[in-house]
């Protein structure tokens, strides 16, 4: 037993992430420009974020830029995968304008080798969040300068409020009038309309750099207009997003629609900014401009659906630079690529499609009727006031089918004219639970462990599947001559091949009401139990260091190309009166740190120690600035103990 003397810290049990959730790339091309003054057409390759993304030429040749111009990536293979890479074993680098890639034998889809977005594994559950009532909105413009605005503050305001194609209005449409973004008071410009801006900060664009040190100096520069304290209803001075959600919208561009200077990539982030004597509970970045018009609501939409929503991305977040990647949920949710739905004519974005039907049963939106053995069901489609959800349990109270009717007008624009009809989903709640933002975005991590899977109707070579593309198709909906059963492909068996006995059939013809028949076994659904945790009797104590500093010191700053070693030691009382303690075993002890712009750049867990030792390299190509440090430790019998400290990059 090993026995320490002394006073000792006990550390209250506040655990708060600072993660960071961004929109898809938009599909459309834009323009890039060779030095030479040569000119061609490019996009993102599908699956891109602001976590990990790539451009691809519009005949989808993998391409990266460096100072002497566009190029293509070459091909390197091992283990049956592949990704690019920028120059041969000879040093060769094609550059794009000069070569002809097909000529060269460079493979398509090409792209660079990354690291997999960090996850923890969670606990299996059901839970559900009622989201509804009002929510106040602030949005803030800022400029710089060298990047001024290019709208007045009416044309964004009514990008966000606006009762025609608003991200109010789209908020309306699909809770069902259960939630309201309402505009904050403000005395900037038109009072009250929720836009204060636009505000300048005395410096250049950041780029990739703004972060949230820049949104603190824009709530700074902002608070004649704004009195951020009417909003703290609990008088914690803490605004959580259900008293404030701000949203800042950055002179430039959207980085997810184009590639520019003086852009940024539209994200959401839950670290906690210093305004005054108050504390915001996260915000939303967004770039004012998509490529050469006014931003559409649809990045906002999306980001809104992390910030006040809580809602997970819901698209391929594997991320590896290998070829088995997927297109998650495409075009059937706000959290996927329904960011960018449009109707005909509209620009990307203009009319995002519905949150799926998985979203809307854990916000409460619509209705939900639960499949009682055999019995004729009759669907609404999502825009309709009676718009209900069908949930079949199976056996497995992990996984279960939910079904709806979709008919977005947000599909028309995105090619063939799609009819939709019924929508199967197969849900895995070990991946969906718990859906906050944890900022690993474990959802649809996995091709070969999918927590929300599209069931597509019918497979044509002609179009492709959502394993293999983002696109919709009309084979992806059921609709009257398909069945859902066993023998089906796709099948209504469980992931590990059990038969359910579920059967969908006698499906009617595409309308606004479609009906079918279901047949289930009738299990009962689970009852809702957001992270359970027993009531323990005991306090640990944890003890943190910071390269052998006192991590409650928040002084502590390394230089770039420094390793940073966080050590997390945990104890119990031995001796209370007279403060003596011992070493605890615990069962696990995990470290996050965040750099400055909400990436998490280390998720680490330690099981059965009695000390955590984490190493942590700060890179010379580092952004400087704050990095939160957050220790959990978990042990049965015990309240859970967390810690958050930080440390600065110089």
């Amino acid at each position: 037993m090993k026995l320490f003397y002394g006073v000792v810290v006990l550390f209250s049990v506040l655990f708060c992430y600072s993660s960071l959730s961004a929109s898809p790339a938009c599909p459309r091309l834009f323009k890039l420009e060779q030095p030479s003054g040569f000119d061609f057409m490019a996009r993102y390759t599908p699956r891109s974020d602001e976590h990990s993304h790539s451009i691809q030429t519009e005949d989808g040749y993998g391409i990266y830029k460096d100072e002497e111009g566009w190029k293509y990536f070459l091909q390197q293979e091992s283990r049956g995968k592949k990704w690019g890479v920028k120059k041969d074993k000879d040093g060769i680098c094609p550059v794009v304008g000069e070569v002809n890639p097909l000529e060269l034998g460079i493979s398509k889809g090409l792209r660079p080798k990354t690291a997999p977005h960090s996850h923890i594994s969670k606990p299996s559950s059901v839970i559900t969040k009622k989201v509804s009532g009002d929510m106040k909105v602030a949005v803030i413009g800022v400029y710089f300068n060298d990047q001024s605005y290019t709208y007045q503050g009416e044309e964004v305001q009514d990008v966000v409020f606006g009762t025609n194609n608003g991200v109010r209005n789209y908020f309306k449409n699909v809770s069902y009038g259960k939630i309201d973004i309402v505009p904050a008071e403000e005395t900037s410009g038109v009072a009250n309309d929720g836009f204060v801006g636009w505000i300048h900060l005395d410096m250049d664009h950041p780029g990739d750099n703004f972060d949230y040190q820049v949104v603190e100096q824009a709530l700074e520069n902002s608070r004649e207009f704004i009195n951020l304290s009417s909003f703290d209803m609990d008088g914690d001075n803490i605004l959580e997003t259900d008293e404030l959600a701000v949203i800042v919208i950055v002179a430039g561009y959207e980085e997810s629609l184009s590639y520019n200077d003086h852009s940024i990539w539209g994200y959401y982030v839950d670290t906690v900014l210093n305004a005054g004597e108050m504390k915001i509970n996260g915000y939303i970045a967004v770039g004012e401009k998509h490529y050469d018009h006014l931003m559409t609501r649809g990045v906002i939409a999306h980001e809104f659906g992390h910030l006040g929503l809580k809602l997970p991305d819901l698209y391929d977040t594997y991320s590896t630079g290998e070829d088995d990647w997927w297109g998650g949920l495409g075009y059937f949710c706000l959290m996927a690529a329904g960011t960018w739905g449009k109707k005909e004519g509209e620009e990307y974005g203009g009319s995002p499609t519905h949150p799926n039907a998985w979203c809307k049963e854990q916000l409460g939106w619509g209705s939900l009727v639960v499949a009682d053995g055999e019995q004729k069901i009759s669907l609404n489609r999502e825009n309709s006031d009676d718009f209900n959800i069908v949930r079949i349990n199976t056996q497995k109270k992990e996984e279960y089918f939910l079904t709806e009717l979709r008919r977005d007008e947000g599909f028309a624009g995105l090619g063939d004219k799609i009819n939709g009809g019924v929508v199967v989903y197969h849900i895995n709640t070990k991946k969906t639970f718990p859906w906050t933002s944890w900022g690993d975005n474990s959802v649809n991590d996995n091709p070969n462990d999918k927590g929300i899977d599209v069931e597509e109707a019918a497979s044509n070579e002609m179009e492709p599947s959502l394993d293999e593309a983002i696109g919709i198709y009309n084979s992806m909906f059921f609709q009257k001559g398909y069945d859902f059963t066993d023998e089906t492909d796709p099948n209504s068996k469980l992931n590990n091949g059990e038969s359910t006995s579920v059967v969908i059939t006698d499906i009617s013809e595409v309308s606004d009401i479609m009906t079918a028949v279901v047949y289930s076994i009738v299990y009962p659904t689970p009852t809702p139990s957001p992270t359970p945790t027993p009531v323990p009797d005991k306090e640990m104590i944890l003890e943190v260091e910071i390269n052998e500093v006192d991590a409650t010191n928040n002084d502590i700053v390394v230089s770039k190309g420094d390793w940073v070693r966080v050590r997390a030691s945990t104890f119990d009382w031995y001796d209370e009166e007279n403060k003596i303690m011992e070493s605890l075993m615990v069962d696990k002890i995990t470290c996050k740190i965040t750099n400055p712009k909400g990436k998490l750049k280390l998720s680490e867990e330690q099981e059965n120690v009695y000390e955590g030792s984490f190493n942590f390299k700060v890179k010379r190509k580092a952004p400087l600035g704050e990095y939160w440090v957050e220790i959990a430790v978990y042990e049965d019998g015990y309240h859970t103990a967390s810690f958050q400290t930080s440390f600065k990059a110089q």
